[in-house]
């Protein structure tokens, strides 16, 4: 998750092809470029990648902010979000993620929303979490942070998933 370039669709063609995460790391440039997509460049960052390091670094990191990492072999990993197409490998998790949170509904928009849009986000996810559905969106402004404010008006439970890196949220005030 450390290697820039290295996005999921390449870590699952990777990890078919070598059969594990360790079995990716040892593999050589070389072989890693005969994975679909992979160029010389990402080969090169993730066989010079010296794991350990890196792993070590991502759990400080982690520490500092409050975050737990979880991996796509982890068992606290979300179910249905094994299930999509190419799931990110690593989550970094802020709260946790309960059984209720199966029975939930994403609301995403436009960040440059119109009064009416926002409003109805906001009317739909507060009336969702008052029956018990978890709101998934972003944290982006617009209808993600109205989508988020009815959900906690509503009385439920919302799930943010960033688009950014743990120690750089963005917008900061949401």
């Amino acid at each position: 998750n450390t290697v820039p370039g290295f996005r999921a669709a390449l870590f699952h063609r990777s990890l078919s092809r070598f059969g594990s995460a360790a079995g990716i790391l040892k593999a050589g440039k070389e072989s890693l470029t005969s994975v679909p997509g992979v160029g010389k460049a990402t080969a090169a960052a993730v066989s010079g990648l010296k794991a350990e390091k890196a792993w070590r670094q991502e759990e400080e990191k982690a520490a500092q902010w409050g975050v737990d990492i979880v991996t796509l072999f982890d068992e606290g990993y979300p179910e249905i979000l094994r299930q999509i197409h190419d799931p990110p490998p690593v989550l970094y998790l802020r709260g946790t993620i309960t059984a209720a949170d199966a029975h939930s509904l994403a609301i995403v928009g436009s960040r440059a929303a119109t009064v009416y849009g926002k409003a109805t986000a906001e009317r739909f996810a507060r009336a969702l979490a008052g029956r018990g559905v978890t709101v998934v969106s972003g944290l982006a402004r617009g209808i993600d942070t109205n989508a988020h404010r009815g959900a906690l008006e509503g009385g439920g439970r919302t799930i943010a998933v960033l688009g950014s890196a743990m120690d750089r949220l963005y917008p900061a005030e949401n």
